[in-house]
């Protein structure tokens, strides 16, 4: 291998001295750093939501026979079913973990639960109930709710979301069971 002289020049070339590679511009570097971002958010949202539709409650009112098992067995891992007892109507606005917020009725009582309450669980059997009424909304973004009026004067009061008509078949359904169950305990 012949080897040029220290004082030998790439003739042709500015300056004499040999081609450099150019490198990648830095405006592409840039793109490609921001593409790489932007894919990784995206990658992070669609995994974020799909662990949301895994593990979330449904956003509407459910009938207890379409409640997930899993919900299922988390209520009665909180005491909040008695044996045999079957729940009517199922709701809940929590966004992962129903044990932050649900509504539903059995064939007994409205539970009303949410652990942001001193005490999260309030049962309500229905010869404590002397009337249902609902607010119902018109919006997407605001829940109807539904009021429980005690025979001892007070109010619970639990939102139910307006999708598909939920918030009317389970108010509906609730009042029905109400009546049915008033009925069997009036001395006629």
């Amino acid at each position: 291998m012949t080897q040029l002289p220290d004082n030998a020049s790439y003739q042709g070339y500015p300056g004499g001295s040999a081609p450099t590679r150019a490198g990648i511009p830095g405006w592409l570097k840039v793109l490609i750093a921001l593409l790489v971002i932007i894919g990784g958010l995206m990658i992070l949202t669609c995994g974020g939501l799909m662990y949301l539709g895994a593990k979330g409650p449904d956003t509407k009112a459910v009938p207890g026979s379409q409640m997930r098992a899993d919900h299922r067995d988390t209520i009665v891992s909180l005491g909040l079913l008695g044996p045999g007892e079957q729940i009517q109507y199922f709701y809940s606005d929590a966004m992962v973990d129903i044990e932050s917020s649900m509504y539903f009725y059995t064939d007994e009582k409205v539970v009303v639960y949410n652990s942001s309450f001193a005490d999260p669980a309030i049962l309500v059997f229905y010869d404590e109930i002397a009337n249902i009424t609902a607010d119902f909304s018109d919006s997407w973004f605001v829940d109807s709710t539904i009021w429980l009026h005690l025979t001892d004067g007070s109010e619970v009061y639990f939102p139910v979301c307006i999708e598909g008509g939920g918030d009317e078949r389970f108010h509906d359904g609730l009042f029905e069971m109400w009546k049915r169950s008033s009925s069997q305990t009036d001395p006629q």
